[in-house]
């Protein structure tokens, strides 16, 4: 078992060093609009908004850790993806892709938000790319007691 542990150590120390974790194409990728999406965020993190505070410097990390995973550094990190099939009709907004991409997310996170401290500093956003025949929206929230 011990050696397990070691082996799986290693293997994820090597693939985080060579950088061989998976990146998203930022040639056909956009930043979401924050401003038609913040409510969104506010929504999912529900119950905990009152003992958050909103953070543009985590914002733009979050950013980075959506283009790339395992790029930042956060207390807690809630991450979600979602495929969208391109259609010639597309009725859903930005902000309801968003909520669809991270609902379950949040859900397996509940325990570990009602633990959060006051006064925890936070900040979500986004990506999505448009390159394959799926449109793939890559959203992330991170949370860090201090900055």
């Amino acid at each position: 078992m011990l050696l397990i542990v070691v082996v799986l150590v290693v293997f994820l120390a090597n693939t985080c060093v060579l950088g061989t974790f998976p990146q998203i194409d930022t040639s056909t990728a956009s930043m979401l609009n924050l401003t038609e999406v913040n409510s969104t965020f506010t929504k999912l993190n529900g119950d905990w908004m009152y003992k958050l505070i909103w953070d543009e410097n985590i914002t733009r990390d979050a950013l980075q850790e959506a283009i790339q995973q395992y790029s930042t550094t956060a207390d807690f990190k809630i991450r979600g993806k979602k495929a969208f099939i391109k259609s010639l009709r597309n009725d859903t907004t930005m902000a309801q892709k968003v909520e669809e991409a991270l609902v379950y997310p949040f859900m397996r996170a509940q325990k570990f938000l009602r633990l959060l401290p006051w006064y925890t500093y936070y900040g979500c956003n986004g990506v999505y790319n448009t390159k394959s025949g799926q449109d793939v929206l890559t959203a992330v929230c991170l949370y860090r007691e201090k900055i």
